[in-house]
């Protein structure tokens, strides 16, 4: 089985390389295609950043499980017998300036 990742940031451009990946997936079938979405701050992130971006706030989180189902499902349709498709999202580890 061939696998193929799509780096998932939620814009325009991402939906469509997960659409891509689905026609690729389509003619090398069986193949598996996982939506991967990462959080968090790098550690060069500053404090104005960080008060900014939520980083893994439950809400946060949230957003991003929901985003990331709905995005599942619209893709849900497009896929074929032999084409699975996952999804996965992690936290960047935490750190220590």
């Amino acid at each position: 089985m061939q696998k193929i990742l799509v780096p998932v940031d939620f814009s325009d451009t991402a939906f469509h390389a997960a659409r891509y990946a689905i026609s690729l997936a389509r003619q090398i079938q069986p193949a598996s295609i996982t939506l991967f979405h990462a959080y968090g701050l790098p550690p060069a992130a500053n404090t104005t950043v960080m008060a900014v971006m939520p980083g893994d706030s439950p809400e946060y989180v949230h957003g991003v499980e929901t985003e990331m189902a709905k995005w599942k499902q619209d893709l849900q349709a497009e896929l074929v017998e032999y084409v699975q498709l996952d999804t996965h999202i992690s936290a960047l580890p935490s750190w220590t300036p």
